[in-house]
């Protein structure tokens, strides 16, 4: 279920929320566009917290508002790929070429 989740959800969510900022409803509609400003908020308090403790710690943290965008952004689409790599090599039981092997699995 998390694969055909996560294909829908990159393949359908992501460009329809862009689509939806242009004005087509297809996919997205008005209420998930109301979700994104509360995921802002929850992301900038991240932030905020993040900033707090690094001055705690005396370590500096630009203000850089489009680089937090371009951040969340390229998380949120490099997440969904990495998931979707995972999962395939799991459901189709093929070895991975990085990490560690288990010596104890036969």
């Amino acid at each position: 279920m998390f694969f055909l989740m996560d294909i829908a959800y990159s393949f359908g969510f992501i460009p329809g929320i862009i689509r939806a900022c242009f004005g087509n409803f297809w996919i997205v509609g008005p209420m998930t566009l109301a979700l994104l400003p509360m995921a802002f908020l929850f992301n900038w308090q991240m932030c905020l917290k993040g900033r707090e403790m690094f001055s705690e710690e005396n370590l500096m943290l630009r203000a850089n508002i489009s680089g937090f965008f371009i951040l969340r952004i390229r998380l949120w689409v490099d997440f969904a790929a990495s998931l979707r790599i995972g999962l395939y090599f799991t459901t189709t039981e093929l070895k991975k070429r990085a990490g560690v092997q288990n010596e104890c699995s036969s």
